[in-house]
């Protein structure tokens, strides 16, 4: 199915896994939202495993890859504005 290749509605924790890592990108929620999206990419991982689903994966590692990076940069932004205070 086309449609499941662009949205993997059968496999929910790849589609929430890129949705919250986009939303890592607010400040000051970025965090939470970050680390939501890495734990449902490695949960979408696990389920694309066990039940192959076109699009899913893609998703899922998105997910990750996103989360991590940008939990890197919240992370680094807090480290930095507490040694220059």
């Amino acid at each position: 199915d086309l449609l499941q290749t662009f949205i993997p509605t059968k496999n929910i924790p790849s589609l929430l896994s890129y949705y919250f890592s986009l939303g890592a990108l607010l400040p000051f929620l970025g965090i939470i939202f970050g680390v939501v999206g890495l734990l449902l990419g490695v949960k979408g991982m696990k389920h694309f495993k066990m039940n192959p689903t076109p699009g899913a994966k893609g998703h899922a590692l998105f997910g990750i890859i996103f989360s991590l990076i940008l939990l890197l940069i919240h992370f680094s932004l807090i480290i930095l504005i507490l040694v220059v205070n």
